[in-house]
């Protein structure tokens, strides 16, 4: 686990948690753009997510360069993309991973950084958004949960299985048709 940096009074714009978006106390030391309220949530998110993303997260939180030439912006739009896209991908797998392992509580981390930049990347209307909103009903729901219980009660668990399956294959079909 990486270890923490208290933080002074911050100027600027004000610091907030990676989970509960309350005034931050303390950054990640590794890559020094992560904050949390406490060494708590910086626990549940290094093992949620935080651990596979804290590379990735640097140059998306970084203060843009000055670019003179036109080309050079859209270069870094482009790089800035690709690297929301890659973060995307990578929350969105580690938060399943989690869910399939049966640990909700630690897929949480992943299935709000992964709704936080589909979000970013494209509205917060759009449709891309849906399986990140599965992810995190999945994972606030838990393994007793109303449909958890439900279907096991009336399928069983290779049901349920499948049902799960069934609905991350429609939310991406859903997004290739949009």
């Amino acid at each position: 686990m990486c270890s923490l940096n208290p933080l002074a009074h911050p100027r600027g714009p004000k610091l907030l948690c990676e989970l509960c978006h309350k005034p931050a106390a303390v950054q990640c030391r590794q890559c020094r753009v992560a904050y949390y309220c406490d060494s708590e949530h910086q626990r549940a998110d290094w093992v949620g997510i935080h651990e596979r993303v804290c590379q990735l997260l640097i140059p998306l939180r970084c203060p843009v360069p000055f670019h003179a030439l036109e080309v050079e912006r859209e270069q870094h739009r482009a790089r800035l993309l690709s690297g929301q896209e890659e973060l995307i991908a990578v929350s969105r797998a580690a938060a399943q991973k989690k869910l399939f392992e049966g640990k909700h509580q630690e897929a949480v981390p992943g299935a709000l950084l992964s709704l936080r930049y589909c979000s970013d990347v494209h509205g917060p209307d759009a449709l891309q958004l849906v399986p990140s909103y599965l992810l995190l009903a999945e994972a606030n729901i838990g393994e007793f949960g109303p449909r958890a219980w439900l279907c096991h009660w009336v399928c069983g668990h290779r049901v349920a299985l499948s049902m799960h399956v069934f609905i991350q294959h429609f939310a991406n079909m859903l997004l290739q048709t949009f």
